[in-house]
């Protein structure tokens, strides 16, 4: 679901509450939202719904003790089951219980998602993170001193990472929301140093070393922009004959970029393409660069004045 609205998943991560899917980004539409935040518990709802009719095939007097294993898990009922029947249902009763545990209204869950979408609806996504934070937390909170006073250790771990999960979020949204005010001029370097076809790879790796810039644009000698020079490739190859001159390693993956394009538009485009610098234009002229190593430094100091 994601995927149709072009926004690719990163990684599948494993925690405390079972795999969580890392995209991107989440879609700013609260309708993309919720229907990508639903996916997941519809998908679990689906399968243990296609896997009901096997009940059939279990003998009715095993599916009537059923309900005595629920109750009391620690008992012998289930495995009294055949291993196929066990199977059939610890498949249909597992996704049902990932299914319902995924709607709890608490972030990093699907319902927490789930419940900024709809309230995303009727006000803008900070202050319907706020509240959807808020809910979880106190849900979260609920769990730790639930589960607390009756000694259920792992359960108390999984509310406090909720709890957890659930200010990060906040701040993330409260991060971006931040950095939607402001453009590429204002992060724009505009004295930059200049690298030439022919320069010395010697002496450019050298200034790499000593200097506190690490990415550089190429030029010809005519003043035209010929490429970049990033970091990772002078240390993937700092060890070239000293001989050898910068066009060796220049690389034309790059893209311009204007002065009054949106700071998360940019950002973006360099974390999915893995750009280290851009040159930056205005009316069609070169007035600076975006270092990424300058876009991190920023985005820390944004961290800071939100605490």
């Amino acid at each position: 679901m994601a995927k149709r609205y072009g926004v690719q998943t990163l990684q599948i991560m494993l925690s405390p509450i079972g795999g969580q899917a890392v995209l991107e980004r989440m879609p700013k539409q609260p309708r993309k939202e919720l229907l990508v935040a639903l996916a997941g518990p519809i998908v679990n709802f689906g399968l243990a719904i296609i896997a009901s009719p096997l009940l059939y095939f279990i003998p009715p007097e095993k599916i009537a003790r059923l309900p005595h294993f629920f109750s009391n898990p620690y008992g012998n009922t289930f495995l009294r089951l055949d291993y196929d029947e066990r199977f059939i249902i610890g498949f249909i009763a597992l996704n049902f219980l990932v299914a319902i545990f995924n709607l709890l209204p608490a972030f990093p869950l699907d319902g927490g998602r789930i419940l900024r979408a709809l309230l995303s609806l009727r006000m803008n996504k900070l202050g319907a993170t706020r509240i959807a934070t808020f809910l979880g937390q106190g849900f979260a909170g609920g769990i730790v001193i639930f589960s607390l006073s009756n000694y259920n250790w792992l359960m108390a771990v999984i509310g406090l990472f909720i709890f957890i999960s659930a200010s990060m979020e906040y701040r993330y949204v409260k991060l971006d929301s931040r950095l939607h005010s402001f453009s590429v001029k204002d992060i724009l370097r505009a004295r930059f140093t200049k690298i030439y076809l022919g320069d010395s790879l010697l002496e450019t790796i050298k200034n790499w070393k000593e200097g506190s810039e690490k990415n550089f644009l190429v030029f010809d000698h005519q003043e035209r922009l010929s490429g970049v020079l990033t970091s990772p490739v002078l240390m993937e190859h700092k060890d070239l004959p000293t001989e050898s001159s910068v066009e060796v390693l220049t690389s034309l993956d790059y893209e311009g970029v204007m002065a009054s394009d949106s700071l998360m538009k940019i950002i973006r485009l360099m974390q999915e393409k893995d750009y280290e610098i851009l040159p930056v234009y205005e009316n069609e002229e070169l007035v600076g660069v975006v270092d990424w190593n300058d876009v991190e430094h920023f985005i820390r100091i944004q961290k800071e004045k939100l605490r």
